[in-house]
């Protein structure tokens, strides 16, 4: 708050304790003559020209606004002021303290102004020596308890998260060959605590597990399949990330610091070469999930095969599961293929019903561990993923980074044909391409 200072005319009288000047508050243009100098003495005028101050506090007080800014009004200077220093009590304390005020000669658009009180400290007794005393005696025994306790916590000290998607069973085939690998390749006694997320195919499930073990603060993540890889990538967070269960993880772009992993590719040109030794294969229609980019792109290449040889191709992106509707309307002439997509993978039985209806041969890339109708299975083991990403997951645990372990790719296929769903079907294998067959299920 700045105001105008200006020194009284000699000869005034003013009040014991006062200053020999009156604070004027600022305003746009300078009245002059002012009323109350020209009513107090007259003939007198303000002097010019004037000299400009702000208002402190006191030494050693904390001032703070005590009344708000009233509107500007013809100011009039107070009649009386008080001493710089006063005795005050301290309101709310049943002590008495000392505190100092300050009210200058000012109008009533200039500001309020309270002093805190600065107490007295406390009498000193006995309790403060007592504990300290006590707390200086309870220092080993807490330095002993917690020696004791630090070992136990140790032991549970590595924390790894998995994320599977949609919890359908190539993923957990895999991820149980991975946690029993894990524990085999450490030492004895270090303890893993695996905490597994299980969310259904979709983004936002995708990236809320991604973020709860991140929150848990694991030491290593582990996504089963390129979609839930992608959410944790996409997080940033700095967390070790070992992928596994990718399709063609050298074309998925998944690379980084902190990332590593182990994926598989599978020969589709195979798989539709097996398709047209049994049967006329005039058009192939893949199921695939537009949410997940290893399935699109197992659908780019099967687009490209088709073009090669002269086969229709139609597709079909499912979401819900009303999309698997679009399936009725095929016939015998037709083929379906079924990508690795968690999505469809998790609904296979509903489409193998819709599928068996209309008598319609179907393949695909992961395992039908069920042996719920599928034709031609064509696929890479999982639990031969699940030890390898354990192995890669033990070095990262012991200090190694993930960058310096380089992603695996496996290759080793098995190809399955179920001869029950082919006598269903009016299908016959012929003997030297059963030969070619890992499982036969008869």
């Amino acid at each position: 708050m700045w105001s105008r200072i200006f020194p009284l005319p000699s000869g005034a009288a003013r009040a014991p304790g006062c200053r020999s000047s009156i604070s004027v508050p600022p305003t746009a243009t300078r009245p002059t003559p002012f009323p109350c100098l020209s009513s107090m003495f007259p003939g007198k005028t303000s002097p010019s020209p004037p000299r400009w101050s702000t208002p402190s506090p006191p030494e050693n007080s904390r001032l703070t606004r005590a009344c708000p800014w009233p509107p500007f009004r013809p100011w009039t200077p107070r009649k009386r002021c008080f001493p710089l220093n006063s005795p005050k009590k301290c309101p709310g304390t049943g002590r008495s303290g000392s505190g100092s005020i300050r009210t200058p000669m000012t109008t009533r658009a200039a500001p309020c102004w309270t002093a805190s009180c600065s107490l007295p400290p406390l009498p000193s007794n006995g309790t403060s020596k007592v504990l300290t005393g006590t707390r200086s005696r309870l220092r080993p025994l807490l330095a002993l308890l917690l020696f004791l306790v630090a070992p136990s916590q140790s032991l549970a000290e590595l924390r790894v998260g998995a994320i599977m998607s949609g919890d359908i069973p190539y993923y957990r085939e895999m991820h149980e060959s991975f946690v029993r690998e894990l524990h085999a390749l450490l030492p004895a006694g270090e303890k893993v605590e695996i905490i597994p997320q299980r969310p259904f195919p979709d983004p936002i499930a995708w990236s809320n597990a991604a973020r709860k073990l991140i929150a848990l603060e694991v030491d290593l993540v582990v996504a089963y399949g390129e979609p839930a890889a992608r959410a944790v990538e996409h997080e940033k967070s700095g967390v070790p990330l070992l992928y596994a269960g990718v399709y063609d993880p050298e074309h998925a772009g998944l690379k980084g610091k902190k990332m590593t992993g182990c994926g598989f590719k599978v020969p589709l040109s195979s798989l539709l070469r097996y398709f047209k030794q049994l049967k006329r294969v005039d058009s192939l229609t893949v199921v695939f999930s537009g949410i997940e980019d290893d399935s699109v792109r197992q659908k780019e290449e099967l687009r490209a095969l088709t073009a090669t040889q002269h086969i229709q191709l139609k597709e079909i992106d499912i979401r819900v599961v009303a999309d698997l509707d679009q399936l009725r309307s095929l016939n015998e002439t037709d083929t379906v293929f079924v990508t690795g997509s968690a999505l469809s993978h998790l609904w296979l039985a509903q489409i193998l019903d819709i599928l068996r209806q209309n008598k319609v041969p179907m393949g695909t890339i992961f395992p039908d561990s069920e042996g719920g109708g599928v034709l031609i299975t064509l696929y890479q083991p999982p639990r031969e993923q699940g030890k390898m990403a354990a192995s890669m997951a033990a070095r990262i645990l012991r200090g190694e980074e993930p960058a310096a372990i380089d992603p695996a790719v496996q290759r080793d296929t098995e190809l399955v044909f179920n001869l029950v769903q082919a006598q269903q079907l009016g299908i016959t294998f012929p003997l030297q391409l059963i030969v070619e067959a890992t499982r036969v299920i008869k």
